[in-house]
């Protein structure tokens, strides 16, 4: 956790501590995720978290002064309707620290908003954006994502230069991420390119970032940052292949110490996610050429070794990793529940087709032995089958046997029915032309009709200049043997 900070690092402990099996883990993440909201003042996920059991306790209290058969109060927020089959804390809530906070908080943020309207009725542009900045922050650490989010989107709007826009850009990524309103971020990330042009998307030299930082940023490093929250909402929508070629090419051109970003990411998880997509996605000329890459994966050499496996065509470890439970993310935002169970999925479908290619004739029982993760082959291959995965394959069911044919050669349908269709109008033409008594004649060739033309238009033209201008001959006196001597 040390590798994380603010909003991220206290939805990991709260992933951690609901999903994992070990009590004492789940106990420890408790504990320093209450730690935390109470450091910032955090009552709105407090409250969410810690007094799910009290709101129970208040619940069935009020059903029991009700009448009998009464219906269920329908109160409750959807975020205790989810965490109903999640772990559930067992300290015990405590109602007078939510009371003092919360007036805390009112007082604080009236306060900022105190000076907000100073700022906005002297007109001064950048107070009036430290005041919005400001608010955002406290927003931020008290649980108000959505709030403090509107707040730096009235900010950019007193923005004077391009370090002021990159700033807040990054804020609004951050808190975009982690209210997981990935439209907007995905919307915001190809304005913030256009807005900040080519600097922005070039990586270079950077600096971690910090919400409280008003210096200068460097635009480089709002480029890297850009492309990693780009990444990021690629994974979260599932679209595996651009998400994986955005991490791998950032594994590949930027060292490790400038992909930090700890109040969304680590270049650990970085690192995992190109390993992980371009086993679903990519080619093995590209893996291996991730796998063999000096910084790429230096971070996470478990995944090193896993992509090199499967270079090698060695899929029964690669299988095995997979069935594993140390290489499932634990605490991942991006990669826990159905979003991992589909990638690994994806990735031992890629295995098993990967494997089938060399070999015309397959036996399942073997097969079997080699993919022992895979608890039903045969409908995993009728699957692959049936969405065009394994081309020309035929599963004979008696035998148990995988079979591949030859691909017949396919006929041009359209083109013969183009082809038929012609042939027929013109033999109509031909019939109606007989029918009617008419006569068909080939057309003369276009070249020998041209020349055809022009030399009967030169006759006609030759024809009608002899008439006019050339005299007629008298050959009437009968001595003229000659025809020289007529002239």
């Amino acid at each position: 956790m040390s590798r994380y900070a603010g909003e991220t690092r206290l939805q990991r402990l709260l992933l951690i501590a609901r999903t994992t099996r070990d009590e004492t883990l789940a106990s420890q993440a408790f504990d320093m995720a209450e730690q935390q909201m109470r450091e910032d003042g955090n009552v709105k996920q407090y409250k969410e978290v810690f007094g799910y059991q009290h709101h129970l306790q208040q619940q069935t209290e009020t059903e029991t002064t009700q009448a009998a058969g009464a219906a269920l109060d329908q109160s409750e927020t959807p975020s205790m309707v989810t965490t109903a089959s999640l772990r559930q804390p067992s300290k015990p809530y405590d109602e007078a620290w939510v009371q003092a906070t919360e007036a805390s908080n009112r007082n604080a943020r009236h306060v900022l908003q105190g000076r907000l309207s100073t700022a906005q009725s002297h007109l001064h542009k950048e107070a009036i954006r430290m005041a919005y900045i400001t608010l955002a922050q406290h927003d931020l650490k008290t649980g108000e994502l959505r709030n403090g989010l509107g707040s730096l989107l009235r900010a950019t709007d007193y923005c004077t230069s391009r370090n002021q826009t990159a700033q807040i850009s990054l804020l609004i990524l951050e808190m975009g991420l982690g209210v997981e309103n990935y439209r907007q971020v995905r919307e915001y990330v190809t304005k913030v390119e256009h807005t900040l042009g080519a600097t922005a998307t070039t990586a270079a030299n950077t600096s971690a970032f910090s919400p409280t930082t008003t210096s200068a940023v460097n635009l480089e490093d709002v480029g890297i940052k850009l492309k990693i929250a780009s990444g990021l909402e690629r994974l979260a929508q599932g679209e595996y292949a651009d998400a994986g070629k955005i991490f791998t090419t950032l594994c590949k051109t930027i060292s490790s110490s400038k992909l930090d970003w700890n109040a969304v990411t680590c270049p650990e998880d970085i690192a995992m996610y190109a390993s992980l997509l371009s086993l679903a996605t990519q080619t093995r000329s590209e893996i291996l050429e991730l796998a063999e890459h000096p910084d790429a994966l230096e971070l996470v050499p478990s995944m090193k070794d896993l992509l090199l496996q499967w270079s090698r065509a060695n899929y029964i470890k690669c299988m095995q990793a997979f069935s594993e439970p140390t290489l499932v993310p634990t605490g991942d935002l991006y990669l826990s529940g159905d979003r991992w169970k589909s990638l690994s999925q994806q990735i031992r479908e890629t295995c098993v087709m990967e494997y089938l290619k060399p070999y015309q004739c397959v036996q399942l029982s073997r097969m079997s032995e080699l993919f022992p993760s895979l608890t039903n082959l045969q409908d995993t291959l009728v699957n692959l089958m049936g969405r065009g995965k394994i081309p020309n394959a035929r599963l004979d069911a008696r035998a148990n046997v995988l079979y591949k044919t030859t691909p017949k050669k396919t006929i041009e349908l359209a083109s013969m029915e183009r082809r038929v269709l012609d042939d027929t109008h013109a033999m109509l033409v031909r019939l109606a032309c007989l029918e009617y008594d008419l006569s068909v004649q080939d057309a003369m060739p276009r070249g020998r009709r041209s020349s055809a033309a022009s030399v009967a238009r030169f006759e006609d033209d030759s024809s009608d200049e002899g008439d006019q201008d050339t005299p007629m001959l008298d050959a009437d006196p009968p001595t003229a043997a000659n025809p020289e001597d007529l002239y």
